[in-house]
């Protein structure tokens, strides 16, 4: 350094302002660091932060270079500083503001910078002057610094034309954020720009001897640094928010997760200890959630699950809470209870509300709730017992059925923990062929010949024995397992079936149930269809049993799914009819064959004139309709004769024959039916 140069004031700011710099790189590493989704503007914007670190660090070097070559040196890393900087402030905006579509600018313009820095280097002088003399300038408060002062090149006339260009560019785009209502975002890209501008149109009169001052770009770019850091604050600031938001609220319907409903219910338990009011806890589970999910897509069961969330909140008082527990598990925290049963009440509002067919994309949709309750302090005296405890319960409803309410019980851990040990028994059961089918006949009302077997699964458990299809059916249909058991039970069918066809057997069907899941499933028909095939049978050699609460979780697929299993033949009959809530109306739209009163109504028929009536207005119903009518669960010959008055065409219970196994079925279709083996019958 020359004796002549004497740094100090103006340097020790470039100095500082080089740190400043590196702070906004660190801050622009920490927000990429967070979970915000706009990482790629924040790589660009540490990078801009380094290159001014590093161009702050050489304009300090520039004036206070010991010679003529040493200045024109550090003048050339500025220049190519500045020229690195200039595609990495257009790429920056350009993502910052949602321009993606520059790639081939910032192409060009980055080619073009690379030319640039290489031309920089090969001239003499730099991009910035043809010819150029280093003049020292004396400050008032002592300071003496060196700048070079010279004819300005052609080549820097073509820099600040892209440089301005960009400049420009990016005041536009902040203009915009404006309007888009971010006045933030836009503030400070636009006020950082300008002090950019302004520095640079100071710094090209500087050169010329016009404006004597020491290189105010320098200082602009420490006004870009500072207004972009604050608006990077700004954002770390949002993010963080951002991530508390996400770790307390469900992104999907904005209620409380699990652990802010921990929280509130703590307060609530808090806030009731002192004057011994009762606090809720109702977890609200939907049922078959997944046969809407799945098929119709996710944005519909998303659609639908705000839908049912804006509703939970509507039934809810002020003071109340609704979280989602994730998945289609809601829960209410209701305070301030002076009875117990007042958590019943709300319940069956809920679900009356959950009742009303949701309008989603223009679908129609049915869905049914169960609810379990924990009350405080009778069921726990902790948030996470009452939770545990109404988790408990929601789960014995769902062994239960559709719409059950279930308060918690203690006994309700000894049932769920055998519940858990059949499920993981049921993945085993089939591998091992411990399940079995049992056949029950349908019997002709009026030659009192077989016309169809029910096929009845049962388990045989290796250590449980014989357990019933009541207890394993549910368990199977909340695991999912229903449609690997129902795809067995339907190969194993027709693969009986068909070895009593080749028996001789001809004229009895078989009827099989189905379930919610198996009767939603896309390749029901064509598994269906693979059996038929391999066992030699037609299509009217089955039958399936459906369920009117079953059709009724989603009918318009399901009638689909009907027409596709008759398409193939098959006889579809109504299983359990009389028992379901919805209206007779659509018996009409589906394409069945035949009516199964459900047994409810059979069994106190003789002594029960509402139930005689019921079974009355069934078979008139049927007859309507062109259906076959059974009954179900007839045991005495007086609700056999009375049925067969009414006009039945075929029942079904031990008045006849208890569910057989299979060769005991064979034998009993023979001994009714009059066939011997080989001879064909029908």
């Amino acid at each position: 350094m020359t004796p002549g140069i004497e740094p100090g004031i103006l340097i020790a700011v470039l100095y500082i302002s080089a740190g400043i710099a590196f702070t906004g790189a660190v801050q622009g590493i920490a927000m990429i660091a967070t979970i915000d989704p706009r990482s790629r503007p924040f790589w660009l914007y540490t990078a801009l932060s380094v290159i001014v670190v590093f161009l702050q660090i050489e304009v300090a070097q520039y004036h206070t270079a010991a010679s003529l070559a040493a200045a024109v040196t550090a003048q050339k890393w500025m220049n190519a500083a500045a020229l690195v900087f200039l595609p990495l402030l257009f790429a920056f905006i350009a993502f910052y503001t949602g321009q993606f579509r520059i790639k081939p600018w910032l192409t060009t313009l980055s080619i073009a910078c690379a030319g640039l820095i290489a031309a920089n280097f090969l001239m003499p002088f730099g991009i910035r002057f043809d010819h150029a003399s280093s003049i020292p300038i004396d400050f008032p408060w002592g300071e003496r610094l060196q700048i070079l002062r010279g004819s300005a090149s052609g080549v820097s006339s073509i820099v600040y034309f892209l440089f301005f260009g960009v400049l420009l560019w990016g005041l536009f785009q902040a203009a915009t954020l404006i309007r888009r209502g971010d006045l933030l975002t836009g503030a400070f890209i636009g006020t950082s720009l300008l002090a950019v501008i302004i520095g640079a149109m100071a710094t090209r009169l500087e050169d010329l001897g016009v404006f004597r001052f020491i290189y105010t770009g320098g200082f602009s770019f420490l006004v870009f640094v500072i207004f972009m850091e604050i608006m990077v604050s700004s954002d770390l600031h949002k993010a963080s928010r951002q991530i508390k938001q996400l770790a307390f609220n469900d992104p999907l319907t904005g209620l409380p997760n699990r652990s802010a409903l921990l929280s509130l219910l703590h307060d609530a338990l808090e806030q009731a200890r002192p004057v011994k009011n009762r606090v809720a806890v109702l977890i609200i589970n939907m049922n078959h959630f997944d046969i809407i999910n799945d098929p119709l897509g996710h944005d519909i069961g998303d659609a639908l699950l705000l839908q049912v969330s804006q509703r939970l909140q509507q039934q809810v008082r002020e003071s109340d809470s609704v979280a989602r527990l994730g998945g289609d598990e809601f829960a209410v925290v209701a305070n301030e209870l002076s009875f117990t049963y007042g958590a019943g009440m709300l319940a069956e509002k809920i679900q009356h509300a959950m009742h009303v067919s949701f309008d989603v994309g223009g679908n129609t949709l049915n869905i049914a709730t169960r609810i379990g309750i924990a009350v405080f302090p009778d069921d726990g005296d902790s948030s996470t017992s009452l939770l545990m405890d109404a988790d408990l319960a929601v789960r014995h409803a769902k062994l239960k059925g559709h719409d059950q309410v279930e308060f918690f019980r203690p006994e309700m851990q000894t049932a769920i923990r055998e519940r858990q040990r059949l499920g993981n028994d049921m993945r085993t059961a089939l591998a091992e062929r411990q399940f079995e089918l049992y056949y029950q006949p349908q019997i002709s009302a009026s030659n009192g010949k077989v016309d169809c077997v029910e096929a009845l699964i049962r388990w045989n458990h290796p250590r449980d024995g014989l357990v019933s299809p009541q207890k394993f059916i549910p368990i199977a249909e909340e695991t999912q397992m229903i449609i690997s058991i129902g795809a067995w039970v339907i190969e194993e069918a027709c693969r009986n079936l068909g070895l009593w066809r080749r028996d001789g057997i001809r004229g009895v069907r078989v009827a099989i149930n189905l379930s919610v899941q198996q009767l939603l499933q896309p390749d029901l028909h064509e598994l269906v269809a693979t059996m038929l095939s391999r066992h030699g049978l037609k299509g009217d050699d089955l039958e399936f049993e459906i369920t009117e609460s079953a059709i009724m979780e989603d009918q318009d697929r399901s009638i689909v799914q009907l027409k596709r299993l008759r398409a193939l033949g098959t006889k579809i009959s109504i299983d359990d009819f009389g028992t379901g809530y919805s209206s007779l109306s659509y018996l009409k739209l589906l394409p069945i064959d035949a009516l199964k009163i459900d047994r409810s109504f059979v069994t106190d028929i003789a002594e029960n004139s509402s139930d005689a009536m019921i079974c009355s207005i069934a078979i008139t119903l049927a007859r309507s309709l062109g259906l076959i009518s059974v009954a179900e669960g007839v045991e005495t010959e007086t609700q056999a004769a009375m049925l067969r008055n009414m006009g039945y065409d075929l029942l079904q219970g031990y008045l006849h024959a208890k569910p057989l196994p299979a060769t005991a079925a064979e034998n009993y279709i023979r001994e009714r039916n009059g066939t011997s083996l080989g001879v064909a019958i029908g």
